[in-house]
């Protein structure tokens, strides 16, 4: 059973079960990682590496960061996953100490050289929505394995939508706000973790608010062009980095409450 899997600079990395049909497998997990040149490098690990579900982030060209929750607290721990030339190691990191649901987000911050894993918003209340969700971040340092706080969000925001930028800021989008209620949809709104100023700042809302969603860089055009899509929409809502603008490139009949899982084809720029 693949529980994820996700593209690195290094390769395919993927986070499976050894399953049943492996004597002596109970409870162990696998680690692989399938280089460009076709080379499989495994890491066989009793480690109980949390509670569904997983987070794959990218560092650099030989650290991801995997994100979860231990089952028991809620507390959030990270994983990562180094490549040292053909073997792969697994560091545990300190959980912070803070309880959550599922519905924050998680993004690498800043530049490569000094990048952090930030922890955004959600929170750990009995119902879904923003009823008491948090604006609330936190920065795990990789090398010296201490949490910190950061600095807030313009917005307390639940199932929300983070991701890293060409220059180490951190795209925020939508979710459940205090404004974007249950009755009126999720929220279209952005913002933008500056790492010169460490501070978050407004940035012109989304067309169609979304919950539940994920950004990916469209191909071809990496680090140029990010689509907001999956989730509640129903839509690929394109970001010009440059420009800093929006643009609505795909809709389909409706979103998903399972994060928009599938193949949406769509038409881009005659492509």
């Amino acid at each position: 059973m693949v529980f994820g899997q996700t593209p690195v600079p290094a390769g395919i990395l993927s986070l499976s079960d050894l399953g049943c049909q492996t004597p002596g497998s109970d409870g162990r997990l696998r680690l692989a990682l399938l280089t460009p040149q076709g080379q499989l490098l495994t890491l066989e690990t009793d480690e109980k590496i949390g509670a569904m579900a997983w987070q794959f982030l990218p560092v650099n060209d030989h650290a991801t960061v995997i994100v979860t929750r231990v089952k028991a607290t809620r507390h959030i721990v990270a994983y990562v996953v180094r490549r040292q030339e053909d073997r792969l190691t697994l560091e545990r990191m300190p959980e912070l100490p803070v309880p959550y649901r599922g519905d924050f987000a998680a993004a690498i911050a800043g530049p490569t050289e000094t990048a952090q894993l930030m922890i955004l918003g959600g929170s750990d209340g009995q119902y879904r929505g923003c009823m008491e969700c948090r604006n609330d971040t936190h920065l795990l340092n990789l090398e010296t394995r201490t949490w910190s706080a950061g600095p807030p969000m313009l917005e307390a925001r639940s199932e929300l939508g983070a991701t890293r930028l060409p220059d180490g800021s951190v795209l925020v989008t939508g979710g459940w706000t205090k404004q974007a209620k249950w009755g009126r949809g999720p929220s279209t709104t952005a913002e933008r973790w500056n790492p010169t100023t460490h501070r978050f700042e407004a940035i012109t809302p989304m067309p169609t608010g979304t919950a539940r969603h994920g950004g990916v860089w469209l191909p071809g055009q990496e680090r140029k062009s990010l689509l907001i899509t999956g989730g509640l929409s129903g839509t690929a809502q394109a970001f010009d980095v440059a420009t800093q603008t929006w643009r609505t490139v795909a809709e389909w009949i409706e979103g998903s409450e399972e994060g928009g899982c599938g193949f949406l084809p769509f038409t881009f720029e005659g492509n």
